[in-house]
């Protein structure tokens, strides 16, 4: 049968046991798990050899790897994890096996070449896939004062080193069909700040879209090195948007989304390490553009999560500038109308009833190792 002729397969989110519960059967479980979820996903299914690159490819790598399997029992634990929340046998799983494939793939960074080249390339896809839906995790579900998903984004920055290491080596291997799979993403977005991020001819960055253009036309007026800073990563949203609106593929406008953190710079991660509320705002305008693929599962709901947190605790100076981000997820909300005050520092409540992703224990372990 030909890729493209595939069935049609539902997700059953309670696999069966294979018989008595140890660690090869588990491992077996998760193995089939991981396999159908590319079988059935949305996600490879426009570009048939990409999806037989995760289903049997990668598998047939991963056995002669452990870092690589590693990440593939990581990736599919998490999925049943998200779906299955009250198992906690699951909980456990996801968090030893993410913990377990990120520690084995620092240990080859400094010797990726043409032996592991492909295989590191392979994990570090997936990490980073784990890392942008960590979110979704049950374990880091609480209520606390909003703050800004700082783990995330220098956690998709450290797993993006590995990929631009790799890169020169994975030209013409198995994982080639991802690489062909769409313009500036994999071999361009994923790698860091200097790749191409916009889409062709997109226009003088002052002319921005309706629902843009009020922000932009405020962060044009800073000339500082963080109004810089944030500018240029507002510009590189504007642009997203852009490729979106212009009729790009899908495909390629889910790739910029995910890898658009490995383009910010140290400046701004830090502004939004500090809660400064350009920052926060700049984002918001991300997680609106992302609103725009909300039928992938693992965006589902991020830009509400995101853009509600940051409303929550902005005063009401800032508001003004939040319109669109908020008309993007829905919300019937009055803005309020007047120039911000940035004449004095913006402080954290100390009690907003917002959900967070509590301690995100499993990201503040991964950032330390990527120190």
């Amino acid at each position: 049968m030909d890729w493209n002729e595939m069935p049609a397969l539902t997700l059953d989110m309670t696999p069966p046991m294979f018989g008595a519960s140890s660690s090869r059967m588990i491992d077996l479980q998760l193995m089939n798990h991981y396999t159908f979820m590319h079988m059935t996903g949305t996600s490879c299914q426009h570009d048939p050899r990409v999806r037989q690159m995760w289903v049997y490819d990668v598998p047939q790598r991963a056995v002669g790897c452990e870092f690589l399997m590693q990440a593939i029992l990581s990736f599919a634990a998490l999925h049943l994890h998200i779906h299955k929340p009250d198992d906690n046998k699951m909980k456990l799983l996801s968090h030893h096996y993410f913990g377990s494939a990120l520690r084995m793939l620092m240990l080859q960074i400094s010797s990726i070449g043409p032996q592991n080249a492909d295989m590191a390339f392979a994990a570090s896809v997936m990490i980073q896939f784990q890392v942008f839906m960590s979110w979704k995790d049950p374990c880091c579900h609480g209520r606390a004062v909003y703050k800004p998903p700082i783990q995330w984004l220098e956690m998709c920055q450290g797993v993006s080193s590995i990929l631009k290491s790799a890169l020169s080596n994975v030209q013409s291997s198995f994982m080639k069909p991802l690489l062909d799979a769409g313009p500036n993403t994999i071999s361009g977005v994923a790698i860091g700040p200097a790749a191409p991020t916009s889409p062709a001819s997109p226009g003088p960055p002052e002319l921005y879209e309706e629902g843009f253009s009020l922000w932009g036309s405020f962060l044009q007026e800073d000339i500082s090195d963080e109004g810089v800073s944030l500018k240029k990563t507002f510009d590189l949203i504007h642009s997203l948007y852009l490729a979106y609106t212009s009729g790009e593929p899908l495909s390629a406008s889910r790739r910029r989304l995910l890898t658009f953190p490995n383009a910010l710079s140290a400046t701004f991660i830090a502004l939004l390490r500090d809660s400064d509320p350009r920052a926060m705002i700049t984002l918001c305008y991300y997680f609106a553009v992302m609103k725009l693929s909300a039928d992938i599962w693992w965006f589902n709901g991020r830009p509400e999560f995101e853009i509600n947190g940051v409303w929550s605790i902005l005063g009401d100076e800032w508001k003004m500038y939040m319109a669109w981000p908020m008309k993007m997820v829905a919300e019937a909300v009055d803005i309020p109308l007047g120039p911000p005050n940035f004449t004095r520092p913006f402080t954290l409540p100390d009690e907003v009833n917002a959900p967070h992703p509590g301690t995100r224990k499993m990201l503040e372990e991964a950032a330390r190792l990527m120190v």
